[in-house]
């Protein structure tokens, strides 16, 4: 029957696939490698700053709010760029350790921004990129193989022609 056929030629596939693949292996040396010819640029490290600020809401806070708001900073958390709204992030990255920016207009209302710390880490993307070359090298070199093995095959097989 047709079902039976699919399912016989979908196991064949499997067998070759896990006989091949168990021959393919790709090193995390030519990862690495792939990974610098194609994003040279990137280092692999991105800027971080810690950021506490002070937000001000025109409509919300009364004179007493704002004198205890002064006192008081949020502690926001860490951040790489791309993470900040865009009026935040142009002023808080030129900002050096320590020092408070000038009163930044949002949306949200005013903000007063102290970065905490500044410094390089790994890219939160870099693991992402690497995995993606991982498989687009493992699919190419799976293709190798398949083909060379199929050709191996092919070698091998002998085939019988009978004329009537």
């Amino acid at each position: 029957d047709y079902r039976d056929q699919i399912r016989q030629n979908l196991l064949k596939m499997k067998v070759v696939r896990v006989k091949l693949g168990s021959q393919v292996s790709i090193s995390d040396q030519r990862v690495d490698e792939v990974y610098n010819q194609e994003y040279s640029e990137d280092a692999g490290e991105e800027t971080y700053i810690s950021l506490e600020h002070i937000l001000l809401r025109p409509d919300q806070n009364t004179p007493e709010d704002m004198e205890k708001t002064k006192a008081l900073a949020n502690k926001l958390g860490q951040f790489t760029k791309g993470q900040l709204q865009e009026e935040v992030e142009k002023h808080a990255f030129d900002l050096d350790v320590g020092q408070l920016s000038n009163v930044i207009r949002t949306r949200l209302g005013f903000h007063i921004m102290r970065v905490t710390e500044k410094g390089m880490k790994a890219s939160s993307n870099v693991r992402q990129k690497k995995n993606r070359i991982r498989g687009r090298l493992r699919r190419k070199a799976m293709q190798d193989e398949m083909k060379r093995y199929l050709d191996e095959l092919r070698e091998k097989a002998f085939i019988e022609i009978n004329w009537p």
